[in-house]
């Protein structure tokens, strides 16, 4: 299948692609070279791309509702705003990927929310199992464990905001000993 002069197949090298906006709904992109491609607000609903190359992708506003990214490299990828309900997410790595705004819902990296927490500026925490028993602390671009997340806290310039992070991965610390 070709669309807008692009080869969509397994393997396709799509480094740069600017298939934004695409209705690439089943597509079969497994093991895709992705890096860097413009895929904002793209429709990727059931989509293969299991293995792919996201690296640095802008996947904004797309929707990948049911899409299977497992063991997707996603380093640096700009996932804001993404639907990823019901997606399978097995494998991948999100660190330094922002998913601020994103809908994981239903995704199979995520067992279930365990708390949601607002420091005064507004910033949101979110508190998540995963499906292997572990914890990750997503706020906006980050996508920590609760012990990585306490080392960056560090790296505030600022003393208030340094301690009410502090304060609410004390509170997640709590409710991760009762979930």
């Amino acid at each position: 299948m070709r669309i807008d002069g692009y080869k969509i197949a397994p393997y396709a090298y799509l480094s740069g692609a600017n298939l934004s906006g695409v209705d690439l709904s089943g597509a079969n992109l497994s093991s895709a070279y992705l890096s860097s491609a413009n895929l904002s607000s793209a429709y990727l609903s059931s989509a293969n791309l299991s293995g792919a190359n996201l690296s640095s992708a802008n996947l904004s506003g797309a929707n990948l509702s049911g899409a299977n990214l497992s063991g997707a490299y996603l380093r640096g990828a700009d996932l804001s705003g993404v639907d990823l309900s019901g997606a399978n997410l097995s494998g991948v790595d999100l660190s330094g990927v922002d998913l601020s705004g994103a809908n994981l819902r239903g995704a199979d990296v995520v067992s279930r929310l365990v708390g949601r927490a607002t420091r005064d500026d507004g910033y949101e925490f979110f508190l998540w199992k995963l499906q292997d028993g572990t914890e990750r602390v997503v706020a906006g671009c980050r996508y920590l464990t609760l012990d990585a997340y306490r080392a960056h806290a560090q790296s505030y310039p600022s003393h208030s905001k340094r301690k009410q992070t502090e304060a609410i991965l004390a509170y997640f610390e709590t409710l991760w000993l009762l979930a």
